[in-house]
Order: C-alpha cells, then structure tokens, then sequence
C-alpha cells in the first residue's frame, strides 16, 4: 500500500520532475541516484548507493565524486572518487558497506550485484549525499547537505530512515532541490536488497507510448499466504486498450507443487491517466516439507494495443517457509531395569528420532542411587554417545557390575541424558533407573562391623564416638573387643571411655562407643588412630572391621599478633650465612620466611620449640629483606626488615 501511494504522489509531483529537468541539465544526459538502502537498526542488512547512466552511450566514471554529509556537517563530507571504469547504457555502479550478518542468499545476491565496498558509507537517516561531474557540477542530491533534519528526511508518511527507496521510473535525471527531489521515491521494507543491480526507467526517447511492467518486480511471499495478486503496471495514456498475456517464465520453485499458475491475460482500457494497474494471481501451496526460499517467475510475453513492455517485464517471487525445522530427539528405551550383582554387565540403550544429517551426541551422567561408583559398578561420568549422521540405530553402553561379597540389599544407579548436540532435545525417558540385586546370603550368626570406616578429627574434639553395627543380634547380652593401634598414644592422646571389651546389649543392632580425645599442648603434627573389632564373645567379625581416625594437631592456632609482639629478630644486619635468632619463641609453632624487594620468597623455615633459623642452607645476596612470622594458620603475627650483608 504504500508503493501505491508513492507511485500517486509521483503522478501529482510530474510538474516538478519536469522543473527539475530544467534546472538538473538535459534529460537521460547524466548519472544520478537511482537506488538508496539504509536498513533498521538493530537488524543485519548494508547500507548501499546506486548509480544509474540513463544516456543511450556508455560513460567512463573516472572524474565523478560521491560525497557523505554526515551529523549536519560537524566534519569534512567523506569523499568516494569513482574509478577509472565505463558504465554502460542503462547500467548501474553499486556502492555498499555491510552492516551485519546476511543470509547466504542474500550474501550471494550482494557479491554479484556490488561493484565496490566503501568503509565511509555510513549515512544514517538524518545524513545526505551528493554527485558531482568532473566539471564540479551537483548532478543530483538526496537530503540537504549540511542541514540538520529532525530525526531523519521526511516526506508525506515516509523517512529516509530504516527503508529501501527506488527512484521513479518517469524520473530521467537528478536533482538539486530536495523539496521536490524527495517526492520521486517509491518506498520498500527495511532491508529489501532484491532491486539492488539494476534499474527501470521510461525511455526518453518513447514520448507518451504506454509501457507495461511489474510494479514491484520482487516480493517476499510466505507460503502460508494462499493466492497473492501481483500487480501490473501501465505507464503513460494510453489511446486504445492494451491487452498483455502474463506467462510462467520458470524459478527454482515447482509448478503444481511448490504453486499453482495459469496463464492470464490483463486489459487496460483506454485512459488518459499516467498510471493504471491491473493484477494476476498465483495460488502457493502450503506444504510441510522443511526447505528453503525456492522462487517463481513471470513473464509480460505478448501485448497488443501499441504498447511496448519495459524493463522490468520479469517478477520474481520468493516463497518463504513456514515448516519448523524437525529436531532430533533422544531417550532411553525404557525407565528402568534390575539386574543380579553377579550378571557381570547390564545395557544403558539410548535411542534417537529425527536423526540430524551430521553426528549427534549426548552425555549420559550418573545422578543419584544407593549404589556406588567403584564399589558396585564401574562407570565414568560423564560419557558421550555419538550417533552417526542420518542413523536411527540405538547406542548402547555395557557397564560392569562388581560381584562383592558384601550383605547389602539390592542397590540402584540413576542415569541421566543431557549436553545433546545439533539443537536436539531430550525426550520423555530422559532418566533410567537400573537396580542390582544382591546376590549374597545374609549369616545367620551373629556380624560386627563399623558403620564408618574413616574419620577426620581436631584435637581439640573432646569426645567422639565409633558406631558398630551388629547383624542378626542376639538374644542375649554379647561383647566384642577393640583393639587400638596406629601413631597416636593410647592413654596420652586419647582413652576408651566405654569399658573395652564393649557389652552389647541383646537385640541392639547399633552401639556407640565413646572415645576422649586429650588435647595437649605438644607440637606433634598429625596423628593416626586405627580401631579393630576383634574377639567377639559369639558370632563372627565382618568386611568393614578396622576404623581410621586422622587426628590433627591443633598446637599453632591459637598464636596472635599480641602475643608474639615482644618477638625480635637478630642480629640484624646479619651475614648471608649467618644464624637469625628470635628472641622469644612460644610453645606453639611459627613459621619465618624472608622476602626480597621484588616479592620472591626466598626462605621459608617452620620453628618448632626452636629459635633459631639457619641461613646457611640458603642461596641469600646481600641487600635489604623483609621477614614474616606466621602462625601455622596462615595469620601474619609480626613483619619487619631485615638486612643482609
């Protein structure tokens, strides 16, 4: 619709296309815009100019000037000189800048269309341009150099901002005044590139002979959109009426598939208007088959009436798809499955639909399960699948199950599918649940274990407890021994405070014993406590009989900077190889290290009941060192500097 208004915009303003003929020079004799795109913002397109030759010869570029006045001029015009390069009659000379990514359509129409690309072109709405002949003569402007428009050019419901303009086929020549030069454009969509490379005009030569064409010659056309009418267009009076057959001319579309056409015949009749326009129509078939933009093309082939079929007497068509790509979707076979302990290995299937044209892969991950990893099976999470390009066979994983001779009930293992590749979804089994069935015999005599077989201590704990489980309890009071080994001191680092042999009570599944852990004020590092279960009273002693506690010295951590304020070291200056004294050292553990001016650690010595740190173990030059005192937790007790000589 808004074509339409343009093109009658274009019949009311005739009068000032034939004034600027006047002023612009000799109709059909010099280049001028005949093309401007300037796409929307925030969307991919580029920025063109084009350049018609309306003349009957051809003409060499070389000397011609197109100039850019960017923000109002707040700096010089950017200046592109035309090449040394003959434009033939009728041609154009396409000037472009890409602005963002295109489609490889697009793309491919841009390269053969394009004859130079230009950094400078960056016009927006509110910018104007100017040709300029050899002999410095304006040939043509489009906006008002150096003026500062609100926003953008405007004319009646359009801007020269976010828009593709054609220049009028009635229009022979350029202009310098924009206030009429502004009415002689025919608007299109942001981003319309498929009129870009060539361009229709009246011939000057053919007076007020009608002339037939398609108005536009392009259009997008969805293929959702039923039957369309394309329209056809009558230039100038015409005297008798004018008959004109429309035929199918091809495309990469498919008749009877892709659309449906049939030959048609328009007729104008006898009108002294400047324009009329009659339409045929063109049925597209809305099919689900995923492909790309395929297009169609007619043809004006026959006319009577004494009229002649112009340059554009071809449309093409593009049929846009609407069919929703189909993704490829991946599941497991089935939701769970049980297997025994000693099966020795069990299948993940994972199967695939809509499979992509190239490899899809999937990571299968274990996410929860009683069972565990390295004990009950083995299985690295997570592992890729792959299914090949086009293959709807299913991908399978054997996992091996470890047969212990543990009594520990059935077991299950989670698996779940995700991370899929070639924008493939997950689909409705995306987890499995595989459960192990233990194939051991629970004893029917009485088994004492650990219910936890490691433990992490600070000295400072006070009491902790060991838990015992106990399978098929007896009746009757039973007892089990503990004996204690490993690298701490039994009775000075820590002390039963269960009586040992431990008395179970009957019928008693689990049983706590209580252990005291002596925190001292010895520096002793960290030491091992091992628990055994041994000589039970009646039954038997089972897999997890040994409890490992690591006992952390906590000797260190109490230090602080006013504690160790009095500290000093000396001598200082002391010789590189000297002995460094600390004048007082606590009963707990520091540490000293010495820093060069550059920050490298030089020396690095934990003092332990010890006050002195011998240099000669270290490679130290000369020169001024800074020194820390540190407790074993890493708090800063005490800097200073130190020089060595």
């Amino acid at each position: 619709m808004k074509k339409l208004i343009l093109l009658l915009i274009s019949v009311l303003s005739l009068s000032f296309a034939h004034l600027n003929a006047q002023t612009a020079g000799i109709p059909c004799a010099n280049l001028f815009f005949s093309e401007y795109i300037e796409p929307a913002s925030g969307h991919t397109g580029i920025k063109s100019v084009e350049i018609f030759n309306p003349s009957a010869a051809s003409m060499n570029l070389n000397g011609y000037i197109l100039k850019v006045f960017t923000n109002a001029c707040a700096g010089n015009p950017s200046t592109f000189t035309f090449p040394n390069k003959v434009l033939n009659a009728n041609d154009v000379y396409v000037i472009s800048i890409k602005t963002g990514a295109m489609s490889s359509s697009d793309s491919t129409y841009m390269n053969s269309v394009r004859d130079t690309s230009w950094g400078s072109l960056t016009f927006n709405g509110n910018d104007a341009l100017m040709l300029i002949s050899p002999t410095n003569d304006t040939l043509d402007i489009f906006g008002v150099p150096c003026a500062n428009p609100t926003g953008s050019w405007h004319f009646g419901t359009d801007s020269t901002e976010n828009i593709t303009l054609v220049r009028n086929a009635t229009i022979h020549n350029g202009s310098k005044n924009w206030a009429n030069a502004k009415f002689e454009w025919t608007s299109f969509p942001p981003n319309t590139i498929n009129n870009l490379g060539s361009h229709s005009m009246v011939p000057c030569g053919a007076g007020s002979q009608p002339m037939l064409t398609f108005s536009p010659k392009a259009g997008n056309h969805n293929e959702a959109a039923g039957t369309i009418s394309i329209d056809v267009t009558l230039i100038n009076p015409n005297p008798q009426p004018v008959v004109a057959i429309v035929a199918l001319k091809g495309g990469t579309a498919t008749s009877g598939t892709d659309y449906t056409y049939s030959l048609t015949q328009v007729t104008f009749p006898i009108s002294t208007a400047a324009f009329q326009t009659q339409n045929v129509t063109l049925s597209i078939v809305d099919d689900t088959t995923i492909e790309s933009t395929e297009t169609f093309q007619l043809v004006v082939d026959t006319v009577s009436g004494g009229a002649f079929v112009g340059t554009d007497s071809i449309y093409t068509g593009s049929i846009i798809d609407n069919d929703a790509p189909v993704i490829p979707v991946i599941s497991f076979t089935t939701t769970s499955a049980t297997c025994l302990e000693n099966a020795g290995t069990f299948n993940l299937i994972v199967s695939i639909t809509n499979p992509a044209s190239t490899a899809t892969t999937v990571d299968v991950n274990v996410t929860g399960g009683a069972a565990t990893a390295g004990s009950d099976f083995t299985f690295n999470s997570p592992t890729t699948i792959t299914f090949p390009a086009n293959s709807t066979t299913n991908q399978t994983i054997s996992i091996p199950v470890i047969d212990d001779a543990l009594v520990e009930g059935t077991e299950n293992i989670q698996f779940t599918l995700s991370n899929a590749s070639n924008g493939a979804s997950i689909g409705t089994i995306g987890m499995f649940s595989q459960n192990i069935t233990d194939n051991d015999v629970a004893p029917s005599n009485v088994v004492y274990f650990f219910n936890v077989t490691s433990d992490t201590i600070l000295e400072n704990a006070g009491n902790i407890y060991a838990s015992i489980h106990v399978v098929n309890p007896p009746t009757t009071a039973e007892s089990v021994h503990i004996s204690a080994k490993g690298t701490a001191t039994y009775n000075t680092d820590y002390g039963f405070v269960t009586s040992n042999p431990i008395n179970i009570p009957a019928g008693l599944s689990n049983y706590n014993v209580m252990i005291n852990i002596t925190d001292d004020a010895s520096i002793e590092g960290d030491e091992i406590i091992e628990l055994h279960l041994d000589n039970p009273s009646t039954g038997t002693i089972g897999f997890d009989s040994v409890m490992t506690i690591l006992l952390k010295d906590n000797e260190g951590l109490g230090i602080t900077a006013t504690s160790i304020k009095e500290f000093t070291v000396y001598p200082n200056p002391v010789a590189h190889n000297g002995t460094i004294k600390l004048a007082q050292v606590p009963n707990e553990a520091v540490s000293f290290e010495l820093v060069n001016l550059m920050g490298q650690k030089c020396v690095s010595i934990d003092l332990k009941h010890n006050s002195k740190a011998n240099l000669n173990e270290y490679s130290v030059n000369e020169g001024m060192y800074f020194y820390v005192l540190k407790s074993l937790n890493g708090q800063v007790l005490k800097t200073g500097k130190l020089i060595v000589k």
